[in-house]
């Protein structure tokens, strides 16, 4: 068995800039809508779950906001055709009987990690997103899935527990220190000034966590490195906490509440008529394949 949990922001955001504009009759953009249908589609094709979940921001005020008010502060505003998307997106799959979960003061990400968290070993989790934050919650019995809308390739990568071993070195929730260090410029996130991503690895290999970097400050044989870790302690220290997926978000997380449900396919047909989304009208059987039951 296998739950497919899905960062719907991150998703529909991919799809939004990378899909040409499209209108339907009414002059709503529709593009971003029209590739999020197409990535659902194939990831339910290929992966056939049995739980289903489909994570969205509240909005950009959350916990991280509170600690650290730059924080995502360099991003543009979210364009008003997006806007109109995601809640078109998110009415959609109400009516297709998945999941949708929100959670104020959190971000979707954090939705993932939490459901993740305390699923069950028994089923096999798959994160859908965009988002490589998400290499952090990578463990024997979680993926990350990272999409494409190329039509001709469901996959475009599968992370798992072995590619990060393989590809950094350090076990996934290292992860989240070697950022804390390096820091995140798209996320406005600081980290220590000067040191990059390569520095921070060969550092999080080293010592395994910035607790235990600072604990032995003095043994990086670098007086220079040394000075520019003192120097942006609590940067560095702040930047972990911002990076840190939050597993303990207040949501109900249990298995049954993410079995898709039986719904009105009147009123869906109707909603995927007035949007135009042929192909998704076509392909219904597949796109919800409970409802065929």
């Amino acid at each position: 068995m296998s739950f497919l949990i899905i960062d719907g922001n991150s998703i529909l955001n991919r799809t939004f800039y990378a899909i040409k504009p499209l209108s339907n009759n009414q002059s709503n953009k529709t593009n971003g809508i029209f590739g999020f249908l197409n990535v659902l589609r194939k990831f339910i094709v290929q992966i056939g779950p049995k739980y289903i979940a489909v994570a969205f921001d509240v909005s950009r005020k959350t916990f991280r906001t509170n600690i650290y008010s730059e924080y995502k502060g360099t991003r543009p505003s979210t364009p008003p055709d997006l806007i109109w998307q995601l809640s078109e997106t998110q009415d959609l799959l109400a009516l297709m009987g998945y999941s949708v979960i929100k959670c104020p003061g959190f971000e979707a990400d954090d939705i993932l990690g939490t459901i993740s968290k305390n699923n069950s070993p028994k089923v096999k989790c798959k994160l859908l997103t965009g988002d490589r934050d998400a290499y952090q919650l990578i463990e024997k019995n979680v993926d990350v899935i990272f999409p494409t809308v190329k039509s001709k390739s469901p996959f475009s990568e599968i992370v798992t527990l072995k590619v990060i071993i393989d590809k950094y070195g350090v076990q996934p929730e290292a992860l989240i220190d070697v950022k804390a260090l390096a820091g995140d410029p798209s996320d406005n996130i600081p980290g220590c000034k000067g040191i990059g991503e390569k520095t921070a690895l060969t550092l999080i290999s080293q010592f395994g966590n910035i607790e235990t970097i600072y604990e032995n400050i003095n043994q990086i044989a670098s007086k220079t490195l040394q000075q520019k870790l003192k120097d942006s302690k609590a940067e560095v220290f702040l930047s972990k906490t911002l990076a840190t997926i939050n597993q303990d978000v207040p949501i109900d997380w249990s298995l049954e509440a993410h079995i898709p449900k039986k719904t009105d396919v009147r009123q869906l047909l109707e909603k995927l008529t007035a949007l135009e989304m042929k192909t998704a009208i076509e392909k219904i059987n597949l796109l919800c394949p409970h409802l065929q039951k």
